[in-house]
């Protein structure tokens, strides 16, 4: 016996050399372990107009003992079972359905960094790539920090594996893959702020192709690896021609290893773990490293940075199918902040050519000013119509490449000339009673609801308005009604402006939508046609204005309605 006593010692005071350096090593044990069951003028900024809107050793038996010595192979096997189970206790989150597991809720302050990125996606129980085996099926989770992983995808009893999951450019959906004995298939959810699904769609994978997507750069289309080819998807399950911004093949990550510096959002910095177990931050060049010395026992695995540029999220294998998942400050002092204690998942793109994990993209603040636009999704903020206790919902737009912002609420494309297009949004207060003689005519108060400003607007002289029907637009209904300028008018014999001198065909003035400045809605070229959609929302009223100018095409009314329809109220 003391034999077996001296190995038990030693097996637990070396079971911390079972956790390999970060690599294929990990994989291995994983894979032992698993094998039991398992320019025109923009409205000008007058009175005050301007809006600033993520070992054993040998024991030679005697001949007679030869049971005895199985035995003590047997004892020696749990002895090391139990050791590494002691140092690296199991998860909470099971292999198999059963309670949620748990965060861990940082007792330090949360980063404001951190804390604002969204949300983080993994699969559980992921597998290499080549598997077969679905029996005991994967879920997927979305977590942050201080807040209980949340499920949005089951492996019904084990029968499924959902894999792969990841989010959209604009954070706004989740795709994933779906992979059961019945075949194959793709899978996109969309989801609110609060990380509740409000939409599924889904679609057959034929044959044996990856059910891992990547997205589009406009987050339109989804495509997976079918042997070396890409195949592109759009939404609604068709196969489109491909496109510039649709996934390439090194966009899935073949070939990336362990160590293979990752490039921050904003390319300013890289990140990459080595063999020492320890975490470098420095420039794209390589140059000004910082080294962050990590846990002797390696195992670790680097996913992905977080939307901002300002995290890493740091994996560790704790126990060869359990993740510590952890996001690192890229600044001093490089802080280390908890997201999930214990995860069984087989790492995000953490080992070579497969991936498991997403961080949601944070959209980002629309411009307070005047600023060209990226290709993307833009997040107003409408804090002056916040109540008490209820806040207004964020406006999220998505926009193409070569459009911009004017004023903090002007958004358009074309600027210059006759063809401009835009939308612009309008918490209505007054309405001129005629637009080009406006200073010898009282305003009109037109109250409160959506039917009375329709109702006032519609009219109007000399706007040509059609009659108002019902609509929605972003989740939100109202009425819609389209009116338009004269096309014959001209500007020069309307009223002059006391301020600054201007002749202006007036529409409306109202109050601020992201400062307490006073704002005032005037048309800018004869012939201009404006679409004007009228909604509740939430019991407070707002007015989304998408304008054409005379000379602009049905392709570019087209691209407009294109923008107005990916409008979205955030809570």
């Amino acid at each position: 016996m003391s034999t077996i006593k001296d190995l038990r010692k030693a097996l637990a005071e070396n079971a911390n050399r079972l956790q390999p350096p970060a690599g294929l090593e990990s994989r291995v044990i994983q894979l032992a372990l698993r094998s039991s069951p398992t320019v025109d003028r923009a409205p000008r900024a007058r009175r005050s107009e301007i809006i600033r809107p993520a070992r054993s050793e040998t024991v030679v038996a005697p001949r007679l003992l030869t049971v005895v010595a199985a035995l003590l192979a047997v004892l020696i096997v749990v002895s090391l079972v139990l050791a590494a189970r002691a140092l690296h206790p199991k998860s909470t989150a099971p292999a198999h359905p059963g309670p949620l597991p748990t965060a861990l809720i940082p007792s330090d302050p949360i980063p404001p960094s951190l804390a604002a990125n969204g949300w983080i996606a993994y699969s559980t129980d992921g597998r290499t790539p080549g598997a077969t085996d679905v029996t005991s099926g994967s879920d997927i989770y979305l977590v942050r920090v201080g807040v209980k992983p949340r499920l949005v995808a089951r492996r019904d009893g084990g029968k499924i594996r959902n894999v792969c999951p990841a989010f959209s450019p604009d954070g706004r959906r989740l795709a994933y893959g779906v992979e059961a004995r019945e075949g194959r298939a793709l899978v996109v959810l969309g989801l609110d702020s609060h990380g509740a699904i409000t939409a599924t769609v889904r679609f057959a994978v034929p044959g044996s192709a990856s059910a891992c997507p990547r997205w589009s750069a406009d987050g339109t289309r989804v495509a997976y690896l079918d042997g070396g080819a890409i195949v592109v998807r759009a939404l609604d399950g068709s196969t489109p021609a491909g496109v510039t911004g649709d996934p390439r093949v090194e966009d899935f990550g073949l070939g990336r290893q362990w160590n293979t510096p990752l490039l921050s959002p904003q390319g300013n910095r890289i990140a990459w773990l080595n063999s020492s177990c320890q975490l470098i931050f420095a420039r794209p060049d390589g140059t000004a490293p910082h080294v962050i010395p990590l846990d002797s026992n390696c195992g670790f695995a680097l996913p992905t940075w977080s939307p901002d540029g300002q995290q890493v999220l740091l994996m560790q294998d704790i126990s060869g199918m359990d993740f510590r998942m952890r996001a690192v400050s890229a600044d001093s002092p490089f802080a280390m902040v908890e997201i999930v204690s214990a995860v069984r998942t087989n790492g995000a793109r953490s080992w070579p050519g497969w991936g498991d994990v997403s961080w949601q993209p944070v959209l980002p603040a629309m411009p307070s000013g005047d600023a060209p636009l990226n290709a993307g999704t833009y997040s107003f903020d409408f804090s002056p119509l916040d109540g008490p206790g209820k806040p207004f919902p964020k406006v999220l737009i998505t926009v193409p490449d070569g459009w911009s912002i004017s004023g903090g609420l002007f958004v358009h494309s074309l600027v210059g000339t006759d063809r401009q297009i835009a939308v612009s949004f309008w918490n209505v207060v007054d309405v001129y009673a005629t637009g080009c003689n406006w200073l010898s005519h009282p305003k009109i108060h037109p109250g409160p609801t959506v039917d009375q400003l329709a109702a006032v607007l519609v009219a109007r002289p000399l706007r040509n308005a059609t009659a108002p029907v019902a609509a929605s637009l972003g989740g939100y209904s109202g009425k819609f009604l389209q009116w338009s300028v004269p096309a014959d008018i001209n500007f020069s014999d309307c009223d002059k402006d006391p301020n600054d001198g201007v002749r202006y065909f007036e529409s409306w003035t109202g109050d601020g939508l992201t400062s307490s400045d006073k704002t005032d809605r005037y048309q800018q070229e004869p012939g201009q046609v404006d679409r004007l959609w009228i909604l509740d929302v939430q019991g407070r009223r707002l007015l989304i204005d998408a304008a054409y100018w005379p000379g602009s095409t049905d392709q570019d009314r087209a691209d407009l309605q294109r923008v107005v329809n990916s409008i979205v109220f955030q809570p």
